[in-house]
């Protein structure tokens, strides 16, 4: 078989388009081929603070669960995380500072 034969059939095996070229898209489907796909676990109940939750109120619904999430993990590590702005409600930003000695994530 020739490189481009072998391309080809991966591409085939994996349903992109048989070019025989290893672009972008065939890369991609080797990539989910190979990795499992981990779905993080996201906590469903529970409130944080009452300004983090003003501030997460304001994301898509799809990303509030993993904002509470983030704040709770934190917390059972000891770790203090407030929720202290939204920009948006699509998109999720978290750059973190240290203020008086406590961690600071905002979304």
């Amino acid at each position: 078989m020739t490189l481009d034969q072998i391309i080809r059939e991966v591409q085939r095996e994996l349903r992109v388009v048989q070019d025989g070229k290893p672009g972008p898209g065939t890369w991609s489907a080797i990539h989910e081929r190979i990795v499992p796909r981990v779905v993080p676990t996201v906590v469903t109940g529970g409130r944080v603070d009452d300004r983090s939750e003003r501030m997460i109120a304001t994301l898509v619904p799809e990303v509030r669960g993993y904002a509470r999430t983030l704040v709770q993990r934190a917390a059972a590590m000891g770790v203090e995380i407030k929720v202290i702005s939204a920009r948006g409600p699509t998109r999720l930003r978290m750059p973190c500072t240290r203020k008086a000695g406590r961690l600071r994530a905002r979304l």
